[in-house]
């Protein structure tokens, strides 16, 4: 699935929805990034957006792009499902970025490892309520 853009204006963007249920919604674009892949022996990059809702009121965020291959999905992925996730998780223990696995639809094995490259390279790694 394939997310395309469109910019209405210079603040928002109009994404083509993964699932049907998305259809019609506008989210903001905050900010496209890029950032390394964590593997020891990855090479290339992923790239990727940071969103709100129309309301601001939801932060998402969006794989768009994978430098050397390999699939992943394109969803929105609402922050307080990841934070939610880590959150279930022992807080003074490490975790590997699988446990970020539920946050997605599509079952890409590479999605939560690059949505963990994302976070961390946003700061947002450790999301979890104190």
């Amino acid at each position: 699935m394939n997310a395309k853009a469109t910019k209405p204006n210079s603040d928002t963007v109009q994404t083509t929805p993964a699932a049907e249920s998305d259809a019609g919604v506008t989210y903001w674009l905050l900010k496209e990034g890029k950032c390394k892949k964590l593997g020891k022996n990855a090479e290339g990059g992923i790239t990727y957006q940071v969103l709100a809702d129309a309301d601001r009121q939801q932060l998402y965020i969006a794989i768009t792009g994978n430098e050397s291959g390999g699939y992943f999905s394109r969803e929105r992925v609402p922050i307080d499902k990841i934070a939610a996730c880590l959150n279930a998780l022992p807080p003074d223990k490490p975790f590997p970025s699988k446990a970020l696995r539920d946050t997605f639809i599509g079952r890409s094995s590479n999605n939560s490892g690059f949505a963990m490259a994302v976070l961390r390279n946003e700061g947002l790694s450790s999301l979890r309520k104190f």
